[in-house]
């Protein structure tokens, strides 16, 4: 598509770095509309992956300098918002949503003033235990200022309701991936004895918890191996702690979806210790049933599709080696339990990502009217992605991607 048809709808997605799971979003979005993806530079240790592959003439990547002369924590921004939505004047703006970004808020306000409207693209209120009146003021601003506000999942909307904020600008695209390898149930064969971590390697990911409980299953006679995939602060020195430990393998940063297929197939189940967000969708696309820590509270909205006992298990509370080992042993000590899970939560993904992400948010960007079989009604989409068609499911599976959603949905709601 040449960016010189003035026809075509015009979005620029604004977020503050470049990542490998949202390239093939907005690259199938740059189907329906030309499409400028604005991002800053991050450090490679934080484990977002480099910027691969290039842009497209129909998916335009846009890099902007980062400022943050304050801290990360006391206010920041891209430099050169303001001037691209001038110059540019896009049809329409989605915007990550985070209050403590500058330029998030002079994107609203010249979104107004130039009459483009601004979607706020985010997790809204869902991981705060609290909302004081400042906060509340400020969220109240900001749905005001934005045309809309695109939530993660419906716990997100439900959040705003329950914490008595307006919903009526509020919709849902169900934040997922579509893994271009998944792995079907059908692959397992009962003798793996790995688990799969993958996610950035930050403070907060419960590693070492995950190791922890897999070293005491192994003084108990488990053969248990722990798979690590991801990039982070932490991967030197648990390369180092487990230099010569042939049961930890740390794989590093890997991108490309064959190559963690592969390593995925000597696991039985995926896990993370820590905050969880979008890599439960990844790890249930490998037919990995995922251990998190119980509750919602901290998690990214993703884990409310974790339902305990159908398709992973929630432990804890908190960070506790003694229930994850626990966990990890029922799993390993009930085959039949443990593959009626596995095949949950491979349903579970194919429910979640039938209609893909990308045709969820050009639905709300375009103002395209929403057919019969959206993610909101819980029915399969009319045109699902490559991907998702390859999911070829009996029916008694499509019952248990309903219960799982209706599960988790419900539980979110309370």
């Amino acid at each position: 598509m040449s960016r010189s048809n003035r026809l075509s709808p015009h979005i620029a997605i604004i977020e503050p770095v470049w990542t490998n799971y949202r390239y093939p979003v907005y690259s199938e979005l740059a189907q329906q509309a030309r499409v400028d993806w604005i991002f800053s530079p991050a450090r490679r240790e934080a484990g977002f992956g480099g910027v691969t592959p290039p842009s497209t003439p129909a998916l335009r990547y846009i890099e902007l300098p980062m400022r943050k002369p304050f801290g990360p924590e006391l206010g920041f921004w891209q430099a050169g918002i303001v001037r691209y939505l001038m110059t540019e004047r896009p049809d329409v703006v989605m915007v990550s949503a985070n209050p403590r970004s500058a330029s998030f808020w002079w994107a609203l306000v010249a979104g107004r003033a130039l009459r483009i409207p601004v979607y706020a693209h985010g997790h809204g209120v869902h991981r705060r235990k609290d909302v004081s009146w400042p906060y509340r003021r400020m969220m109240n601003q900001l749905l005001r200022l934005a045309s809309g506000y695109i939530a993660y999942a419906p716990v997100v909307r439900d959040a705003f309701a329950r914490r008595g904020f307006s919903t009526g600008k509020v919709e849902v695209a169900h934040n997922s991936m579509i893994n271009p390898c998944p792995l079907a149930p059908q692959a397992k064969t009962g003798a793996e004895r790995g688990v799969l971590f993958l996610g950035r390697l930050r403070r907060d990911c419960g590693i070492g918890t995950l190791l922890a409980a897999a070293h005491r299953l192994r003084d108990g006679g488990h053969g248990i191996e722990v798979h690590i995939v991801g990039e982070g602060e932490l991967l030197g020195r648990l390369r180092k702690l487990y230099a010569g430990a042939n049961w930890v393998r740390c794989y590093g940063e890997v991108y490309d979806p064959a190559g963690i297929r592969e390593i995925s197939q000597a696991c039985f189940a995926g896990c993370h210790p820590g905050l969880a967000g979008l890599s439960v969708v990844h790890m249930m696309s490998l037919s990995l049933p995922v251990l998190v820590r119980n509750g919602l509270e901290g998690h990214g909205p993703e884990v409310a599709l974790v339902q305990d006992q159908c398709n992973g298990i929630c432990y804890g509370p908190g960070q506790r080696v003694t229930e994850l080992g626990e966990a990890l042993s029922r799993m390993l000590g009930n085959a039949s339990e443990l593959r009626a899970m596995q095949a949950a939560a491979y349903a579970c993904y194919g429910k979640l990502i039938t209609p893909s992400l990308a045709t969820q948010l050009g639905r709300i960007l375009l103002q395209l009217p929403t057919r019969e079989g959206s993610a909101e009604s819980g029915d399969e989409a009319s045109a699902p992605s490559a991907a998702a068609a390859e999911l070829a499911m009996e029916p008694a599976t499509e019952l248990a991607i309903d219960t799982v959603m209706d599960r988790a949905m419900d539980t979110a709601a309370k």
